[in-house]
């Protein structure tokens, strides 16, 4: 049995449409060169799928137990072509993006939504990593981009990067520290001894 690709969009597409006339018309094909590829394809599985007594094509029960499953080979399809129109054009199929722990979730959302928005077909893999983590994968080539907190204002490192915002931070001490050490700002609280949090998840 050999079932091609445009058999199973002429398949759905009549079913969808409604009409052979009208899924002629969605797949650009003449009227009688759709009618034909479903008929090929009713004799290769030696299936009706149409009852053709009234005016309308109907699905017969045979068609409605097949459609769903071509219905979802149809979309796979059409993904398949997008991603190879998109390797093409030299899109990565897949990347891996790290991230550190005190990176908000926003940001990360908002960084998806900037993908997304001009490579909708990429796949993204996000790994949570601190920032020496992150370094030993690329320098083993098994991580593309990062998105990290660096302390000191500066890249960590000799990669490439790109400066995106300050985070606020907020001062969370007792009373007794704050009232011992005379804590007011953040000048006063360099002067007191203190523990920095590199992340919420290896501290």
């Amino acid at each position: 049995m050999h079932i091609s690709y445009e058999q199973v969009t002429a398949f759905v597409a009549v079913a969808e449409c409604g009409s052979f006339s009208a899924a002629a018309k969605q797949l650009n094909k003449h009227r009688t060169t759709l009618g034909q590829v479903i008929t090929n394809l009713e004799i290769e599985i030696n299936m009706t799928l149409f009852d053709r007594s009234t005016r309308y094509p109907q699905l017969t029960e045979e068609g409605l137990a097949l459609y769903q499953h071509a219905k979802n080979l149809a979309e796979t399809t059409k993904s398949f072509e997008r991603l190879c129109q998109s390797t093409e054009q030299g899109n990565e199929s897949q990347i891996t993006i790290c991230h550190s722990e005190l990176v908000p979730g926003k940001l990360i959302q908002d960084v998806m939504i900037g993908i997304r928005k001009k490579f909708p077909l990429v796949k993204v893999n996000w790994l949570h990593k601190n920032n020496h983590e992150t370094k030993a994968l690329f320098e083993q080539d098994a991580a593309d981009l990062a998105v990290m907190l660096v302390p000191t204002g500066n890249a960590t490192t000799a990669f490439s990067y790109t400066y995106l915002l300050n985070l606020p931070f907020v001062v969370c001490a007792t009373s007794e520290f704050i009232k011992q050490h005379q804590v007011v700002d953040l000048t006063s609280l360099k002067r007191a001894r203190q523990l920095l949090m590199a992340d919420f998840h290896h501290t």
